[in-house]
């Protein structure tokens, strides 16, 4: 029994050290607080890592200058992020992590109101179908301070109006809250959007990149192969432990 704890603790001690190397190598090379600025003009949030740019790929248009918190790396074109509570990627060329962690990362409460004769739909996507399955909420024709996330180019929903949607937030309650695509031309009064002011330290996307694999390998493929040599290595020992059977000599007594 005492070998059988001495070998456990060695192993959930091996197990323990390779994750903590991994963590504090991952911050020493990276030396990056995981937020990254929005250092392009065209920088997206999409809702998948492809390169399809479609309006239904993208969420909308991020503002320069301001930041998103990085998730993890699907592949070499994009970064998953997050911003304002919404999950998504961005392409790798569009970001520059920052060593700081921003102190308004993102837009702050930038709203507008409703400029309509009739209630306007919030709609799940902005293709312009005003049906049961795209309609998030009906919003009266007096809505203001809708919060302003984001805008995209989509569907011109009416003649030499624009294609130009707004991404917002409507808050129906104190504890219910519906985020979807308005038209445009329907909107008025919208905040203005000023660039962040913080100035933060950059470091290298490369430097970043490379560090977020050691040995090659993502960090969730790493964290299998470390639970798949483990586990096999525990059971190995739990065998060795088990008490073997004694085989009993048989004596032969001759007369």
């Amino acid at each position: 029994m005492k070998k059988f704890i001495i070998c456990f603790v060695c192993l959930l001690f091996v197990f323990l050290s390779i994750f903590t190397f991994k963590s504090a190598l991952f911050a020493e090379q990276n030396k990056s607080s995981g937020y990254a600025v929005i250092s392009s003009q065209n920088c997206y949030l999409y809702r998948t890592p492809t390169l399809s740019e479609s309006y239904i790929n993208k969420y909308f248009l991020l503002e320069e200058s301001y930041f998103v918190k990085v998730l993890d790396q699907p592949n070499d074109e994009f970064y998953q992020v997050e911003y304002m509570n919404i999950i998504g990627y961005v392409k790798t060329e569009c970001i520059d992590f920052v060593i700081e962690t921003p102190i308004n990362p993102y837009l702050d409460y930038v709203t507008l109101d409703l400029n309509s004769k009739q209630d306007v739909p919030l709609l799940k996507s902005p293709n312009g179908k005003y049906d049961d399955f795209n309609i998030l909420y009906p919003l009266p024709s007096s809505t203001k301070n809708l919060v302003y996330l984001g805008k995209i180019s989509a569907v011109e929903q009416e003649a030499y109006m624009g294609n130009i949607w707004y991404f917002c937030t409507y808050f129906i309650d104190a504890n219910t809250q519906a985020t979807g695509y308005i038209y445009a031309p329907y909107c008025c009064n919208i905040s203005p959007i000023n660039k962040n002011s913080e100035v933060l330290t950059a470091t290298s996307l490369s430097s970043f990149a490379s560090s977020i694999s050691l040995f090659n390998l993502s960090l969730s493929t790493e964290n299998l192969v470390i639970m798949f040599t483990t586990i096999p290595a525990l059971a190995f020992v739990l065998i060795l432990s088990f008490p073997r059977k004694n085989n009993k000599a048989i004596n032969y007594e001759t007369e």
